[in-house]
Parts: C-alpha cells; sequence; structure tokens
C-alpha cells in the first residue's frame, strides 16, 4: 500500500520529469483584452509568471519550491490568473523552423466610415495572421501575416487588403530576416 506522502513524492518526480522532456515551447502570453487591463495582484504572482514565461511546462511543484511557497498556492494562483484573463498558456512554434518563409507586418489605413473592430475581427479570424493592432498614427491596422510561400502571402494581400472596400491604403513591410522574436509580452 502506497502512503499519501509516497504517492505525492510520485506525482511531483513524474510532473518533474514530464517537464524535463524535449517539446514544442509553451510561453505564457497575456491575454488579448484592452490596454487597460488588470496586472497580476502581487509580487508572488508576477514571480509565478515570471517562471512560467521561461517554461511554461514547469511543474507546480518545481514553481513552488523555486518561491518556497506550496504546490497549492502556486496551482490556485495559476488557476485565478488564468481564469481572469491575465495569462494564457499556449505552445508556440516558430513558424519559420516549420517552413514558412513569407512574413509581413502590414500597415492599413482604413477608408473614412470604415469600422475598425470589424475589420480587426475579420483578420483576427485568418490564420495567416498572428497579430492585429488597432493603432494611432500613420496606420489605423498593424497586422502581422506569416504564409508558407511568397505567393501565399501575395494571395493574402490581394485578398484580404488589397481588394477590401474597408481597406483605403496597404503597406505591407517583408521581413528579410527575423532577428528576436521574443513573447515574454508584459513580462511583470
Amino acid at each position: 500500500m502506497v502512503s499519501a506522502r509516497t504517492g505525492i513524492a510520485n506525482r511531483r518526480r513524474k510532473a518533474d520529469k514530464a517537464a524535463a522532456k524535449p517539446g514544442p515551447t509553451l510561453t505564457v502570453v497575456p491575454a488579448a483584452r484592452p490596454f487597460a487591463a488588470p496586472e497580476p495582484s502581487d509580487e508572488l504572482d508576477r514571480a509565478i509568471v515570471r517562471q512560467l514565461q521561461e517554461d511554461g511546462r514547469l511543474a507546480f511543484a518545481t514553481i513552488a519550491r523555486a518561491l518556497k511557497v506550496s504546490e497549492g498556492t502556486v496551482r490556485n494562483r495559476v488557476a485565478r490568473l488564468k481564469q481572469s484573463g491575465v495569462v494564457r498558456i499556449i505552445a508556440v512554434a516558430d513558424p519559420m523552423a516549420m517552413g514558412y518563409t513569407a512574413y509581413a507586418m502590414i500597415g492599413m489605413k482604413l477608408a473614412p466610415g470604415a469600422d475598425p473592430d470589424r475589420v480587426a475581427a475579420r483578420f483576427r479570424d485568418r490564420p495567416e495572421v498572428t497579430y492585429v493592432l488597432f493603432v494611432a498614427g500613420r496606420f489605423d491596422l498593424l497586422v502581422e501575416a506569416v504564409c508558407e510561400t511568397q505567393a501565399a502571402l501575395r494571395d493574402f494581400l490581394f485578398d484580404h487588403c488589397y481588394r477590401q472596400p474597408e481597406v483605403a491604403a496597404t503597406e505591407p513591410m517583408i521581413g528579410l530576416a527575423m532577428y528576436k522574436s521574443l513573447l515574454k509580452w508584459g513580462q511583470p
């Protein structure tokens, strides 16, 4: 018969082993919402988020040991952070490593009377689009698109940008080399 203490120790070892296995990079990304979003509530929340931003697969027990708190505290804090939309824990693949060769940041000026929320929603739902931001300045929207080929990027631009009456002007900035792609937005 296995005691409760032995069972917990076995689960911790399994969790630590699972966390050590190679696999896709998991990253903590702030949930999509307006900029006036709530921040993690205290230093412990921020420390937990920092740990998860380094490795989204860290076992709660590992985080708890590093922060000198209980595993239950970490589990409850992470659940609350996820439920409140402060963080999402997702797998992030490197598109260039997966064979996608066409990358562009697209600046768009909308036509007079066009609804930025509606246009942004249309781009948000496209699988090629990784980023949509409503901005002030030269452009109204910034859209990041990653496509498998230059031809696919060209088709995306024609079908979803140039041929849309809501988009008055499009300026694609084609990526030539990626020097840094960091998904630690809002690092506390």
